[in-house]
């Protein structure tokens, strides 16, 4: 099993996201990622060396988007919203 970190701008992310999504995320896809996070999509280009867990809540897509050190155990998430504009804001927080 893997541990999940969290940048500090996740931690905002979170925050603005509708509450029961929120707890969607951390009581349910967390665990899931934390368990196999390899499953996750790769990103390509200069976001190759990412994965992109993906979900739909009540239609609207969201974006999990993180990074693995399978050597420390570690998967640390880098940035968590809804696909709209996602990947702008994804290359300005890198």
């Amino acid at each position: 099993m893997f541990k999940i970190k969290a940048v500090n701008p996740v931690k905002q992310d979170i925050k603005k996201l509708h509450p029961k999504v929120s707890s969607l995320i951390k009581d349910y896809y967390l665990p899931i990622i934390k368990e196999d996070p390899f499953q996750a999509e790769n990103l390509s280009g200069r976001f190759s060396s990412l994965k992109s867990y993906q979900f739909k809540y009540f239609g609207v897509d969201y974006r999990i988007i993180y990074q693995i050190f399978e050597e420390e155990k570690i998967v640390r998430l880098l940035m968590i919203g809804t696909r709209e504009n996602f990947y702008k804001k994804l290359k300005l927080r890198l």
